[in-house]
């Protein structure tokens, strides 16, 4: 199933598999489509992709099976009212915990939600992107010492 708009960038169809193509040349792989999300459970360091293609770690998930979503960026206590989904289009979801803040007419607390195209790579890492592809996140797996396994 094609996924539909994840945001008012992306469009379905030829745009699209442009985007797509662009974006694992950026990543220097071909990606495949995600089947489980079990897949997706453990630690990941959260890199940017530019459009140079030289990724620039920013942050790192814990995503676990129950669907919780652990954030640690350096020097910030970890986020960890987040949450996280595979859709049945094959897009992934992060459901971003916003605390409440009435002084900004937000009374209530809520979650965003950022959606983005999700793809396995073949050497066990996983890419990301938004709809134009001027957001490309490259997941790797987290070792136990906290160093990326791609580094």
């Amino acid at each position: 199933m094609e996924a539909g708009p994840l945001d008012h960038k992306d469009k379905p169809g030829e745009y699209r598999q442009q985007v797509r193509a662009a974006v694992f040349g950026r990543v220097g792989a071909q990606g495949s489509p995600v089947a489980s999300r079990e897949k997706l459970v453990g630690d990941w360091l959260a890199s940017f992709v530019g459009f140079q293609g030289q990724p620039k770690h920013a942050f790192a998930y814990r995503l676990t099976s129950d669907g919780r979503a652990v954030i640690e960026m350096t020097g910030e206590p970890a986020s960890t009212e987040n949450e996280w989904r595979l859709n049945e289009d094959g897009s992934f979801s992060l459901l971003v915990w916003i605390a409440a803040m009435p002084e900004y007419g937000l009374p209530d607390p809520s979650h965003e939600e950022q959606r983005m195209h999700l793809a396995a790579l073949p050497d066990g890492r996983f890419v990301l992107w938004n709809g134009d592809s001027s957001l490309v996140q490259l997941l790797s797996p987290l070792q136990k010492d906290g160093d990326s396994a791609a580094d």
